[in-house]
């Protein structure tokens, strides 16, 4: 009996989720029509944040030819650091680095000022990913068109089954009124 109690109370709890999907999308699209995107802010944001220090590691492991594991550290030390003195990721330069490179493994990096700020540009680092699904203009261009092209398939066969259901509808009233009809 307990079976049957899960599967009378399946229909229930599907109709809920249901109800709570359809009230999440709405909510989703009011959010995103009446979103405002401010770009020059939201890159002041991402320029002054932390959001960008993995590439850093990725530059000073490139650059200095150490390991993932101390690039990883010094980059750690170097965010607690300006954090602590209030400071913003765009303000990072070679001075600091080196400082806790020397102190941390006892050696500087040879990483210039502007090859720092270019680890730490955001929008630099956006264009660089140059892979399938990455963040280069070019190929979210290009999953944006596929996933258009998609939407319209969808849309295609969604309007295809709704007339093969309008047809079956009326099939079905069809037959429904001839066997009344007849009986």
């Amino acid at each position: 009996t307990l079976q049957c109690e899960v599967v009378e109370e399946t229909p229930h709890f599907f109709w809920t989720a249901v109800g709570e999907m359809k009230a999440s999308i709405e909510l989703l699209r009011a959010t995103v029509g009446t979103l405002t995107i401010k770009r020059e802010k939201m890159l002041e944001t991402a320029k002054g944040n932390f959001c960008t220090v993995t590439e850093l590691a990725n530059y000073l492991v490139r650059h200095d030819k150490i390991s993932f594991r101390m690039a990883h550290e010094i980059v750690a030390v170097v965010v607690d650091y300006m954090i602590n003195h209030k400071k913003s990721a765009d303000e990072i330069g070679h001075e600091v680095i080196d400082e806790i490179f020397m102190a941390l493994f006892n050696r500087k990096t040879t990483m210039t000022d502007d090859e720092i700020h270019a680890a730490l540009d955001p929008a630099k680092i956006a264009q660089d990913k140059k892979v399938i699904g990455g963040t280069n203009t070019a190929e979210v261009t290009r999953q944006l068109d596929g996933r258009q092209k998609q939407l319209d398939a969808d849309i295609g066969e969604v309007a295809a089954l709704k007339g093969k259901l309008e047809a079956a509808k009326a099939g079905l009233e069809a037959a429904c009124r001839d066997f009344v009809a007849t009986h």
